[in-house]
């Protein structure tokens, strides 16, 4: 194979890779949307590299859960959802996503409501 054959290889699978990427991210702030009940145990907020915010949530029976603004769905209000949230409170939770390691994507939080105890 000549080096240019080579080249174009090389190019196209890395443009494989990052579509795949691109795809996997988008799929994931748009699908599994559901409601689950979740016993929140922690939770922590750090900051990127650019200083913008990213809101865990732990949870003892759903997980470790994200709460990240979305311009695909229209969510401006992760640091409300975040300060409502406590620790040893039980929620139901409306989710969007799915756990992705490989890009340290978690299950989003869209709203948030409060289980009275009983």
């Amino acid at each position: 194979m000549s080096d240019r054959t080579i080249g174009c290889l090389t190019v196209g699978c890395l443009g494989l890779v990052i579509g795949g990427i691109v795809v996997e991210g988008v799929a994931s702030s748009t699908y599994n949307e559901h409601w689950r009940t979740c016993t929140v145990l922690s939770k922590d907020r750090g900051a990127d590299h650019d200083g913008n915010s990213h809101y865990r949530i732990y949870t003892r029976d759903c997980g470790v859960l994200g709460d990240e603004d979305s311009l695909v769905r229209g969510k401006t209000n992760s640091a409300d959802i975040y300060s409502q949230i406590q620790p040893g409170k039980t929620y139901r939770l409306r989710v969007v996503g799915f756990r992705l390691g490989l890009t340290s994507d978690f299950p989003n939080i869209l709203a948030v409501q409060e289980v009275s105890s009983r």
